[in-house]
């Protein structure tokens, strides 16, 4: 296997080999084995196969040498047994390069071939696309959207044939614990609600909201210091809301807290207000029940 090619950069090591005649005209020199190369560091690149060197000879004596040529390989002596001035890489760093073009060429083999999309594909990547939205929220249509999907693709772009009919249908069959809310959050279950149920008359979050007139909240510890009682210090963990309807009625909702450590008095007063908020729940339900029976009396 051939050496794969090192590009040259300033400052790198490599081996200086000087010839006989390099040798005969630098006579400062000292060569105590010619098969061992001289230690010489690159300062200029000419190109991938011609460098400038500082060149340090067995003695550590240094010298300049420019163009100086750079195998691609590991040096070979002349069949006549002179030795070419040149210089080249390490056994190591041809063998780190060996390494590394072997890692990139798996990586690449690796790597699926890319394929551009037919514009068969491309609509069916569209119309997927666009329905997965309705069918979050309605499961139970896959069979019949996937039938539609297919209908229009054959009538747009046919082709030859399909390996699997129902592959298209696969794509998509939900599985039973799948939810229809696609992004759930505080208010998810009434979004779902929306969704889900018919244009009747209902109890809305915005109806609960409308039908307060003020708010209160304070802690047990607090009520008892305004009463001039004295206070536990559990009291303190003890949060209330008080809400005033408009009507004049009042419901209240608490929050208790077990390790002081944990207590925060804003989490306390929210837990507190949906408590007394899930109070208001029934009541409307009831005047709103209460009012559709008169209607049908």
């Amino acid at each position: 296997m051939t050496n794969p090619i090192i590009k040259p950069t300033v400052g790198r090591r490599v081996w200086f080999r000087p010839s006989a005649e390099f040798l005969a005209s630098n006579p400062t020199l000292t060569q105590f084995n010619p098969d061992q190369p001289m230690d010489a560091g690159i300062v200029y690149v000419h190109h991938d196969h011609m460098v400038n060197l500082i060149v340090t000879d067995h003695v550590g004596k240094t010298i300049q040498v420019p163009s100086v040529p750079l195998l691609a390989g590991q040096h070979e002596p002349a069949e006549d047994g002179d030795v070419y001035c040149c210089c080249e890489w390490m056994p190591y760093q041809n063998g780190q390069a060996a390494k590394a073009e072997a890692a990139e060429k798996i990586s690449a083999e690796a790597q699926p071939a890319y394929r551009q999309r037919t514009q068969r594909e491309e609509l069916e990547y569209t119309l997927v696309s666009g329905a997965a939205s309705h069918l979050a929220l309605n499961p139970r249509g896959a069979a019949s959207m996937a039938t539609g999907i297919k209908t229009m693709l054959d009538a747009l772009h046919p082709c030859e044939a399909t390996p699997d009919p129902r592959a298209l249908e696969r794509q998509f069959q939900l599985a039973p614990t799948a939810l229809p809310v696609i992004d759930p959050g505080p208010d998810f279950l009434e979004r779902e609600i929306q969704a889900k149920a018919s244009t009747g008359p209902r109890v809305t979050p915005a109806d609960i909201e409308a039908e307060i007139a003020c708010e209160h909240h304070f802690t047990a510890g607090q009520a008892l210091e305004a009463l001039g009682h004295p206070v536990h210090a559990s009291m303190s963990l003890l949060t209330f809301c008080v809400l005033v309807l408009r009507n004049g009625f009042t419901v209240t909702g608490e929050s208790a807290c077990a390790s002081p450590e944990n207590f925060n008095a804003e989490i306390g007063r929210r837990i507190a207000r949906e408590n007394a908020v899930n109070k208001v729940w029934p009541l409307l339900g009831f005047r709103l029940r209460d009012k559709l029976a008169g209607q049908d009396a």
